[in-house]
């Protein structure tokens, strides 16, 4: 009998999982991460939850986008564009993505213009 682990579907999600919490913890320490997290918790109330697709991801990209400047006085072009499709990907695969993630997100991309 063998107990080797390789055919578990589990384990890379497990991996995975590690590694986001990991990057939220590093990016807790970034000078804008409380201000991204309030933005960003504030859009899920008003137009609703990241990860649950009701026809409107493009509006809650569009107002994160919005807030991006404000948070990281950065301003990016194609930044609607890439959060939606990082969005539409999270729903389309039924991934979780709250504020925490959505504040990675774009904290990465405006640190990296």
């Amino acid at each position: 009998m063998d107990d080797d682990d390789e055919g578990d579907p589990e384990e890379p999600e497990e991996d995975e999982g590690e590694e986001e919490a990991q990057e939220d913890h590093e990016m807790a320490d970034h000078p804008s991460w409380e201000a991204c997290i309030e933005k960003a918790e504030a859009v899920e109330k008003e137009v609703g939850l990241f990860d649950v697709d009701k026809g409107d991801t493009l509006e809650k990209a569009k107002q994160i986008a919005a807030h991006a400047e404000s948070v990281t006085g950065k301003k990016s072009a194609n930044y609607v564009d890439m959060l939606h499709a990082h969005m539409r990907e999270k729903v389309d695969t039924k991934v979780s993505f709250g504020a925490q993630e959505v504040c990675v997100h774009l904290l990465k991309h405006h640190d990296e213009l």
